[in-house]
Formats: structure tokens, C-alpha cells, sequence
């Protein structure tokens, strides 16, 4: 008789388990204590759509959510859009209140929308010249409460978002497609260079991690300054201030420490003897022709991080340099430029 009842107790605690994991499927959300009595906007359809460069008015993405909270999704005030984009924003785009919320089969409020690329450029002022090839439009979402309560993607956890069960949208990037080749280099920005060891056994070698801080200018040389292949002219400032042609980016200074006031010694690579240049074309950067002494250019790397641009270069030579270069302008580099060597 011990061993009946001392399995008892196991096998009811089993039961109520199985009846209470029965009730738990009844419900929509199970799992929603663990949202801390906010609010979700769960994807059940889409995101649909393209925004496309060569038809600005006629492109959109769609979606449709439903809301849920303690009380059904009733607290649920408004779902509004805002988009930052290449440092701009956030902008509001468009919001919907709860009195254009349906109710769909489950019970839930539940709205379908719209956001056009037209009304996403309105928002930041941009027209047609201001996409930036390889940017994403960054939107953002936040849903509001009858209390005054806001959930967007910085206070909702990333499980509550991405997790299948909740499908919380709360964030959109999207993409351009068919954006023309920009010549996106031209300008004036910060650059700091530090020497990379080619193992080439010659003495550029010991300055390996040796750096140095200027200015660069990148000049457009191609008649085009939008669209299609740039062709970039390259200075940096030396320690006098003056502008002298330059393809290392700075990369020679910290080693041959002579050309920060002597500039005889830079890499220029005039028409006459190599007509040394920096490419980019659709994004992919790289060197055509060659130095005054003779020397071809590669690029090893190119990493975009925002408002730095870090472009590995090495020559033929031997000598190498990794350059960043940092946009003060407020804006961002574009995501797609790579190595166009590699």
C-alpha cells in the first residue's frame, strides 16, 4: 500500500500538468507574462513590397499585425512609423489609431498597412538625389498604449521580436533596388593611417603599427560626379598644412617620416609618369595604373563601419598601410563598398 500511495501524488502532479499544458495551447500567447504586461504587434502577413529607385511613386511594402496585451490588444492606442536614414531622422511616417483597427477571427484588433516610398522620402525631405546607394531605409516602430505607455525595438526584448511565436514587428530595413553607380567618395574627412608589414624584407617593414593622423580629399576627375565609374584624384595635408598629392592615403608619413614635409617623396603617380588612381565602380574600389616609380597598388580590404571607411592598401613594392577614413559630416559611408582586387 506504501508504493500505491506514494505514487500517487506523482501521478496526479502529472495529470494536472498535462490538463494544464491543454488549457495553456487554448491561449494565443502562453508565454506573454514574459513581455512584463506590454504589448506586441504580431506579423501575420508580409512585410510585402519593394521600394525601387526608378519608380519612387508606384512602390510600397504592406503588412498586416495583430495586437495583443493583458486585455486582448484593447490597450493598444496607436502603431506608428518613423524611418531614419544616412544620419537623418528619426521621421515620422505614418501612425494608425485604434479606431482603424479591425477585428480578425481570433478576436485580436488587427490592422493592415501601407508605407509608400514616396511618403518614406517626404518624411526625411529627400528627393531622388539624395538615396544613397547600398543605404537601407531603417523603420522603426511604436506601439502605444490607452496609458501612455510606448513599446518599441529598444525596450522589447530581441526573443519577442524574432521568436516565431510572437513575430513582434516592431523594425523594417529596406532595401533600394535598381539605384544607379554614385561616385560617392569625393570630399574632405579625417584619415588615420597605420602601416601593415608585407613581409617584403625591406625597411618599411620595422615601421609596422606606426600611425599617422591628417585630413584626405578625394577630387572626382571623371566628368560624371553621379553617376557611373569614379575616378579619384588623392591629397592629404602634411605636417605644414599644405595639400600634396598623395595615393598612400597618408600610409607613408608615419614611416618615411621625411615626406611629412617634403612631399617629393609621395606616391603621386601624375599622367605623365603612371597616372596612379583610385577607382570605385557600383561600390568595388581599385587601383589603375601606376606610381612615379613604377609600382602597382592593390586593395587588401574594405570595411564600412558607419562614418568609417577603412581602405588596406599594398603595392608591389612591398610597403602596405590600413587607412581609416572618417566622414565629419554627419553622414554614413555606403554599406556595398568593397575590395574590388580580391
Amino acid at each position: 500500500m506504501k508504493k500505491i500511495f506514494s505514487y500517487l501524488p506523482f501521478g496526479f502532479a502529472a495529470m494536472l500538468m498535462l490538463f494544464t499544458a491543454c488549457e495553456e495551447k487554448e491561449r494565443p500567447f502562453p508565454e506573454f507574462e514574459d513581455l512584463e504586461n506590454g504589448a506586441i504587434a504580431r506579423l501575420v502577413d508580409g512585410v510585402n513590397g519593394e521600394f525601387d529607385f526608378e519608380n519612387i511613386d508606384g512602390t510600397s511594402i504592406d503588412f498586416t499585425v495583430e495586437f495583443y496585451d493583458v486585455n486582448q490588444g484593447r490597450d493598444v492606442a496607436s502603431y506608428s512609423w518613423a524611418v531614419n536614414y544616412a544620419g537623418m531622422g528619426p521621421a515620422a511616417v505614418k501612425s494608425v489609431d485604434a479606431g482603424s483597427f479591425s477585428t480578425n477571427d481570433d478576436g485580436l484588433p488587427q490592422v493592415s498597412m501601407t508605407i509608400t516610398f514616396r511618403e518614406v522620402l517626404d518624411a526625411l525631405g529627400l528627393d531622388q538625389s539624395g538615396i544613397v546607394p547600398g543605404q537601407a531605409f531603417d523603420l522603426q516602430a511604436t506601439i502605444t498604449m490607452t496609458d501612455g505607455r510606448q513599446f518599441n525595438s529598444s525596450n522589447t526584448q530581441s526573443n519577442i521580436q524574432g521568436q516565431p511565436l510572437y513575430r513582434s514587428l516592431l523594425a523594417i530595413r529596406q532595401g533600394v533596388i535598381n539605384v544607379p553607380c554614385f561616385s560617392v567618395l569625393a570630399g574632405e574627412y579625417d584619415v588615420t593611417a597605420t602601416v601593415t608589414n608585407q613581409m617584403a624584407g625591406i625597411g618599411w617593414d620595422n615601421c609596422e603599427g606606426n600611425t599617422y593622423t591628417t585630413t584626405v580629399r578625394f577630387t572626382a576627375e571623371h566628368d560624371d560626379t553621379q553617376f557611373g565609374t569614379g575616378v579619384y584624384f588623392i591629397e592629404t595635408q602634411d605636417a605644414n598644412g599644405d595639400w600634396q598629392h598623395d595615393n598612400s592615403m597618408g600610409g607613408f608619413y608615419p614611416c618615411y617620416t621625411g615626406t611629412q614635409t617634403d612631399p617629393g617623396g609621395l606616391p603621386n603617380g601624375t599622367t605623365d609618369d603612371g597616372g596612379l588612381r583610385l577607382n570605385e565602380d557600383c561600390g568595388s574600389l581599385f587601383w589603375t595604373g601606376a606610381s612615379q616609380w613604377g609600382e602597382t597598388y592593390f586593395i587588401e580590404s574594405v570595411t564600412v563601419n558607419g562614418a568609417d571607411l577603412t581602405i588596406a592598401w599594398s603595392n608591389d613594392y612591398g610597403e602596405g598601410a590600413s587607412c581609416k577614413i572618417t566622414r565629419t559630416d554627419g553622414t554614413e559611408w555606403p554599406e556595398d563598398l568593397i575590395d574590388g582586387d580580391g
